[in-house]
């Protein structure tokens, strides 16, 4: 058995050898660890314990004994922060140092300071594994050394001590700034009382007394509306929470860790430093407004932050938040830099105060990083702009103060000879008072004033008794000139409810943010109307805005010209010229406008008969193709009367045709009205141009040819008894000519048409025309020169483009339009080009698929050429608005049935960006079979 001595003994060697492992393992020391070998011979004067500290996030009790392995530990530059010193870069909150102490042995038994700042986070301190200091971040009466470095007191008992302490804090810096050292304590150490003063009391007294001064001048400006007294006092009260939130004041009802965030709020004053400093140089309205809006929002998040904390969130904010006012500290320096080269008094002061401030501010962003170890400086450069900001304010308020007394007694010094002043002055006014109501009362134009209690003043021109039926006197303009009822002054004045008539109320608002910023006039002007009707009177008006000083109102002058005369003349010489131009166009093409009037019958019986019969047997789109045909002749003729109402029964029809609102037979009545007054119209029309159209004219069944119809046949059957059958087969071709004449009179009145719409559209063309001399039986061909327009129009209106564009496209300004006629065969093939704008198949494509015309399997597989064959179905347009040239999707669709009628051919070729022809061929003979067959 083994004895117990030896148990015992064994027992004691194998702790002996554990104990001595841990020791040395604990003490095994890092080449670049400054931390673990800290050596104190002296201590007559501190001992700056600034270097490596070991360091660690793992937040473990176990870290603060003395013998723990520590090799996975980092190096961490102390003082400095945390921040991506981990390769994963996460943030965290706590961080844990640890320093080995070994001391002289003429230093056991002293008691010592051990100062660390650790800026208002929680700060655990313990010496070989018993903890020595502790602040919790909950309120508490005790002191809490926020942003000053905290005094951990203990005595050295042995040659060597482990200090370890632990750091809870948002900011990502467990240690801030200096002093970081270990001193001997001394009850009256003043270097370490200054830092306690420093950090807390002198923070709270310049808080206290600039928010006072702040406040002084908010009272100021709200006397004054100076706006530089109001930068001066935001400036002196919201930097309070950046001064005072900190000490020990607030730390005792608030938890440090919601007053670490919302004390950040205080250096948004810089905001207002800027603003302040605009005085000395020039005011950026826009870049403030943006800014207000930028820096308010990064502002706020702290508030926030203070309630709900979210780590990464704050580290992202307060860094942007720092660099952006920076960015406003150089501004202002800017600004104050220009203002004390123009000797702006103040500007100097403020500048080199500005200077210090964005120095202070790069300083305190190198210590945040950790590159320098140092002392923060913003609070003071803050501290030293703000009073000097708020010293200006004083001597400006001093400065005007002095004038005003001064001023004060130059007014009492003319205030002895200003009775006599007085009377002489309103003699003169007096004189020009007289003077001014003479010339009123001799103008033609209606002028008076009126303020902002909307009542006209006395002075006014006598024109005005005449323009509202009495005098206006004292009473409200709105609804003297904007009523929906007509009113006279008299009327107005005798009423119980002015209510009644009423007036649009933006005319009143804007007349309000008129009279609150007379500035606002230039952009106000164009919203107030220009011209009204009185009591079958028309009027202009015009309007000045006559701004007034702090003891007159602002007024606004309008100026009432009666303008009916003009107007009716204007009408009337409008009428006459559209008149005049309807005659030279049909006196122009006069056989062209007789067959139009034949082709007009013809659609309108057509048109009567459709309205009579059952609901369920018109077709919509038949009935668009005949007005829409007959708005298109009368267009040709300048026919305008007609061409408007066939265009407001278009917008009626137009509802039918979609389906918004299924014809009904209740609607036939009103359709038929309505093309009675048509034909009422036309039947004016045609009195009006019984100079040149006769009713013999009118009403000829025969067309006047070089050779008349009726010779013609006589000719024929005279022939086809005398003559043999083989010499007939030879005559009859001679025969048939006789009835043909030449395309041209057609050609020539649609390059009008092109001209005159082109003229209309602001664009440039030339109008070529190839093939005058091609004969063509006109009476066989006529429902496709009647619809022949809408070709026109499409190559003009749609095809062609504005001479802005062709230029910025590299084409001439001038746009070509070439109409063609030729005779191949036995088929005549018209062809009309443009070199516009072209047709883009794809984009017909989308109009077909959004107006139902095909299915998304149809347009897949449809081809470019059947494409483009989509416009002339009825409803296609191109166009998304309706106007009276085009967007109906009427007008393609015409020219595709009269060809068909004549069972011809239409083709279409088109380029995009090129331009775009087509062709169409019909038998020379038309519709009918020749008569001489």
């Amino acid at each position: 058995m083994i004895s117990l001595r030896a148990l015992l003994l064994g027992l004691f060697l194998f702790s002996f050898h554990l104990g001595f492992s841990d020791q040395i393992f604990a003490q095994e020391i890092r080449k670049d660890c400054d931390s673990c070998r800290f050596s104190i011979h002296s201590l007559e004067n501190p001992f700056s314990t600034v270097g490596q500290w070991l360091f660690t996030r793992d937040d473990h009790y176990q870290n603060k004994n003395p013998h723990i392995d520590t090799s996975h530990w980092k190096l961490v530059k102390t003082p400095g922060p945390w921040k991506k010193f981990y390769e994963d870069g996460k943030n965290f909150q706590v961080g844990w140092y640890r320093a080995e102490l070994s001391f002289n042995p003429e230093l056991i038994g002293t008691e010592v300071v051990f100062l660390v700042d650790a800026y208002m986070g929680k700060l655990n301190v313990y010496l070989d594994g018993q903890e020595i200091y502790k602040r919790t971040g909950q309120v508490n009466t005790q002191r809490y050394y926020s942003i000053q470095p905290v005094p951990v007191r203990f005595k050295i008992t042995q040659l060597k001590h482990t200090l370890a302490f632990r750091v809870d804090t948002f900011l990502m810096t467990g240690v801030y700034q200096l002093p970081f050292e270990l001193r001997k304590f001394r009850p009256d150490d003043l270097k370490l009382n200054f830092f306690y003063f420093w950090g807390g009391e002198l923070r709270l007294i310049s808080a206290s007394i600039l928010a006072v001064f702040g406040l002084f001048f908010l009272l100021i400006y709200k006397k004054t509306r100076y706006k530089l007294y109001l930068y001066a006092a935001l400036a002196g009260i919201i930097f309070f929470p950046f001064l005072g939130l900190p000490t020990d004041m607030f730390m005792r009802i608030f938890p440090p860790q919601m007053l670490l965030p919302l004390h950040y709020v205080g250096l948004s004053t810089v905001y207002f430093h800027y603003l302040f400093s605009q005085y000395f140089y020039k005011f950026t309205p826009r870049f403030n407004r943006y800014t207000l809006i930028l820096y308010g929002a990064l502002t706020l998040m702290f508030p926030i932050l203070a309630i709900y904390p979210n780590l990464d969130l704050f580290q992202h904010l307060r860094v942007v938040f720092l660099l952006f006012s920076q960015f406003l500290a150089l501004k202002m320096l800017h600004m104050l830099y220009r203002g004390t080269v123009a000797k702006k008094p103040g500007a100097k002061i403020l500048m080199f105060s500005a200077l210090f401030y964005a120095l202070s501010s790069g300083h305190d962003l190198l210590l945040a990083l950790g590159i320098i170890q140092s002392v923060a400086l913003v609070f003071l450069a803050v501290l030293i702009m703000t009073a000097n900001i708020l010293g200006v304010a004083s001597t400006v308020f001093a400065n005007t103060f002095l004038e005003n007394k001064q001023l004060a007694q130059n007014l009492q010094v003319m205030n002895d000879g200003l009775e006599d002043q007085i009377k002489q002055r309103t003699q003169e006014l007096k004189g020009k008072t007289d003077s001014m109501k003479g010339m009123l009362d001799h103008l033609l134009e209606g002028i008076f004033t009126f303020g902002k209690d909307y009542r006209i003043h006395p002075e006014y021109s006598q024109t005005c008794l005449e323009f509202f039926g009495g005098s206006p006197d004292k009473l409200n303009p709105l609804p003297l000139l904007f009523s929906t009822i007509s009113v006279t002054a008299e009327q107005l004045r005798e009423t119980e409810d002015p209510s009644a008539f009423n007036y649009p109320a933006t005319i009143k608002d804007s007349f309000d943010m008129l009279f609150d910023d007379p500035e606002t006039f230039n952009i106000l002007e164009d919203l107030l109307p220009r011209e009204i009707t009185l009591r079958h009177h028309i009027f202009t008006l015009k309007y000045r805005m006559i701004a007034g000083n702090s003891s007159e109102q602002h007024r606004v002058m309008v100026i009432i010209t009666d303008i009916t005369k003009e107007r009716e003349m204007q009408a009337r010489i409008a009428t006459e010229e559209e008149r005049n131009g309807m005659i030279v166009k049909v006196a122009l093409d006069r056989n062209g406008f007789l067959e139009f009037l034949k082709e007009l019958d013809g659609v309108i019986q057509r048109v009567d008969f459709i309205l009579t019969q059952p609901v369920s047997a018109i077709d919509t789109n038949e009935l668009f193709r005949h007005y829409h045909t007959l708005k298109g002749g009368a267009a040709v003729y300048g026919l305008k009367s007609i061409v408007n109402q066939v265009h407001q029964i278009e917008d009626r029809l137009e509802l039918y045709r979609n389906g918004q609102n299924p014809l009904a037979t209740a609607d036939l009545p009103d359709l038929q009205k309505k093309t009675e007054e048509l034909k009422q119209t036309l039947s004016n029309t045609l009195e009006e141009l019984s100079c040149i159209i006769t009713e013999e004219d009118i009403h000829a069944k025969e067309r006047i040819y070089p050779v008349s119809a009726g010779k013609i046949k006589y000719l024929h059957e005279f022939l086809n008894h005398k003559v043999s059958q083989e010499m007939w087969q030879q005559i009859q071709p001679v025969l048939e000519t006789l009835k043909k004449q030449p395309i041209a009179s057609v050609l020539r009145k649609y390059a009008t048409t092109a001209e005159g719409l082109a003229e209309k559209l602001g664009k440039k063309i030339t109008v070529r025309l190839e093939g005058l001399q091609t004969e063509v039986l006109h009476e066989n061909m006529a429902p496709l020169f009647s619809s022949l327009v809408h070709l026109i129009r499409n190559s003009v209106d749609h095809g062609l483009e504005t001479p802005d564009i062709r230029s910025m496209l590299g084409k001439s300004e001038v746009g070509n339009l070439h109409l063609s006629a030729r005779q191949e065969a036995k088929q005549i093939r018209i062809t009309v080009s443009d070199d516009g704008g072209g047709i883009d198949p794809e984009g017909i494509r989308n109009i077909a698929l959004k107006k139902n015309l095909l299915s998304q399997e149809q347009a897949s597989v449809i081809s470019d050429q059947d494409l483009l064959h989509l416009i002339f179905m009825p409803g296609f347009s191109t166009k998304d608005s309706v106007t009276t040239l085009s967007g109906r999707g009427v007008g393609m669709d015409a020219i595709k049935t009269a060809v068909e009628y004549l069972d011809g051919n239409i083709d279409i070729k088109s380029t995009p960006g090129q331009g775009t022809t087509i062709e169409i061929t019909v038998p020379h003979y038309g519709k009918e079979e020749p008569m001489l067959s």
